[in-house]
């Protein structure tokens, strides 16, 4: 995936046949360019020789799909798309978690709302880069020190152990 100045934002291999890979890509707003290659040249199905059956989904947080690219394309598929999605601190429809405090500048804690199971969080870049990640977290301890991190926009993936997920934007001041 490029961005419109040309910088690589994610890319990934897939190389096990038969396999369902799922990808967290957080963007900035911007405009972006996905581009898919098949060194086979008949992408995720040749139906002339019923070779293949796979395809490729894109879906939003929220888990709505955005697309369904064509599943034959020779060689290489491009999609080109707009991220508007606004980031926001309050008022996000069902809650999962909570945290604080928000903006920070040296440390935040996560507090799931209604729940006492463990979970995993993963803490990103705005590029998309994970910078920190942890997984079977005790809920009643899950402070993570910020304090060497840049001040900036960092986005907070959290998985709980029956497998909701939710991100939370956080300021790093």
């Amino acid at each position: 995936m490029f961005d419109t100045a040309g910088n690589v934002m994610f890319e990934r291999d897939f190389d096990d046949s038969n396999t369902t890979y799922t990808d967290l890509i957080n963007l900035p707003q911007g405009c972006y360019e996905l581009v898919v290659y098949d060194t086979g040249g008949d992408g995720m199905n040749n139906w002339p020789s019923n070779h293949g059956n796979g395809f490729i989904r894109l879906k939003n947080l929220s888990g709505s799909t955005i697309v369904f690219l064509e599943r034959w394309f020779g060689e290489t598929i491009k999609y080109r798309f707009r991220n508007d999605a606004a980031l926001n601190t309050e008022g996000q429809e069902s809650s999962l978690f909570s945290v604080h405090p928000n903006p920070t500048d040296s440390a935040f804690t996560v507090s799931l709302i209604n729940s006492t199971e463990s979970f995993s969080m993963e803490v990103f870049n705005i590029t998309g880069m994970s910078i920190y990640k942890e997984k079977d977290m005790d809920p009643s301890n899950n402070t993570v020190d910020v304090s060497s991190y840049s001040s900036g926009v960092y986005l907070i993936y959290l998985k709980t152990q029956s497998g909701a997920t939710q991100v939370r934007k956080l300021i790093v001041n």
